[in-house]
């Protein structure tokens, strides 16, 4: 079977200043401490950037207090688009009581976050000052407190993953939009395998050298003090028997966030009065690769998977891998300008210029490297790829892949 990466970020006592990338990871990422936010009250917890906000990194403040709340702080960038700094001093964005490691945003731009005593995930819809809506995230077997929680973003963010804090045990959480406030309500819960540790803020992974989009995940164990290499299952949940170290020596982490403009990763440490580190991707110049819609179940409800690894820039090449399809099925894999259309009663993401046939093997997997040429008409541009497979059994015979939208630099 195929399996996915995950990193688990795990970090205990030593000092906040000592960290150390393991290789091979050394000569393809940098750790930058970015400093404290002034503003942000300690302790500090989870942190984010929203969808289409480039310009402010939000925070939690005074966590696991009543007094808890969301802060938006600016940020500096450079011209390769990597936050350099701060711009200023950060200011109260809304209140959130309880609020502790996880904080994320959803593209609709509602902001959830971590209850961690309550065990429970609070919302903040855009513009609002203060919680608008609260749900449960108890199940019969988990034991709180949350140590943090992010979206699946291949699912259409429709699945929250969390993590206790005490075990170390996953769960996930459906969600669906509540019209009323513009927030979600939580659709039936369900836990997954435990891995110690205390995890606080996990993100998942952008494509690069080392990781394919959303294969990975970056983990913050707070009771270890590293990072290490985990494989994920078909439910996005690790795999404990698939460790190995990452990063090592990163003490008191709690929050982690994904920079979708750039792919750099921001955690937050309450060692050194507060600090904001950032693991900045400093070997390839690697264009991101963003999952695109949910595809269509064939039989017996299986969605097969797109995903890609390698790096997206000229002269490079880019692995394009499928899983949880069905076992030796045919297909075609479609390349060429991003587009929308139906098919068989799926959608399409993409305007096929390429189309290569292609087997599934036994486990209902596929990897296919494709070079990029080198040529200056390729930077900068925009590539969807998606893989459609036949399926007799299924009510439309055939399925489809997510698709992805790849930018070439």
């Amino acid at each position: 079977m195929y399996h996915r990466s995950l990193l688990v970020l795990a970090l205990c006592s030593s000092p906040a200043f000592a960290q150390t990338l393991v290789s091979p990871y050394d000569a393809a990422y940098s750790i930058v401490d970015l400093g404290a936010p002034a503003g942000v009250p300690m302790n500090l917890g989870g942190c984010a950037i929203p969808w289409g906000e480039t310009g402010a990194l939000y925070l939690s403040g005074a966590t696991n207090t009543p007094g808890g709340a969301v802060y938006r702080i600016p940020v500096v960038r450079d011209a390769q688009g990597h936050v350099t700094g701060f711009g200023g001093a950060a200011v109260q964005h809304a209140t959130a009581p309880g609020i502790g490691g996880g904080l994320e945003c959803h593209p609709r731009r509602t902001i959830l976050y971590s209850r961690d005593a309550q065990l429970e995930v609070g919302m903040i819809r855009w513009g609002s000052s203060t919680t608008n809506h609260v749900q449960s995230l108890a199940a019969p077997g988990f034991t709180g407190p949350l140590g943090a929680l992010q979206f699946v973003p291949y699912w259409d963010y429709g699945v929250l993953k969390y993590a206790s804090y005490a075990t170390g045990q996953f769960g996930s959480a459906g969600i669906i939009p509540n019209h009323s406030n513009y927030t979600f309500n939580v659709l039936g819960v369900s836990l997954g395998p435990t891995i110690g540790g205390g995890p606080k803020g996990f993100v998942y992974t952008a494509s690069s050298p080392y990781f394919e989009l959303n294969r990975s995940m970056l983990v913050c164990q707070y009771d270890l003090g590293e990072v290490a290499v985990y494989d994920l299952d078909w439910e996005d949940d690790p795999l404990p028997a698939t460790r190995r170290v990452f990063l090592t020596g990163f003490a008191g982490v709690e929050g982690a966030a994904r920079d979708y403009l750039t792919g750099d990763f921001f955690f937050t440490t309450n060692v050194g009065g507060g600090r904001v580190i950032a693991l900045r991707g400093s070997g390839l110049p690697c264009g991101r690769v963003v999952g695109i819609g949910t595809g269509l179940a064939g039989s017996g409800g299986l969605v097969p998977r797109l995903g890609a690894n390698g790096c997206s820039a000229r002269g490079w090449t880019l692995n394009f891998v499928t899983a949880q399809g069905l076992a030796r099925a045919p297909g075609i894999f479609f390349a060429g300008e991003p587009g929308e259309s139906t098919l068989l009663g799926g959608l399409l993401h993409v305007r096929p210029s390429v189309q290569i046939p292609h087997l599934l093997d036994a486990s209902g997997g596929m990897n296919l490297p494709i070079p990029i040429p080198n040529h200056p008409s390729l930077q900068n541009s925009l590539i969807a790829a998606q893989a459609l497979y036949f399926d007799i059994a299924a009510p439309q015979q055939v399925s489809f892949t997510n698709a992805l939208w790849i930018s070439v630099l």
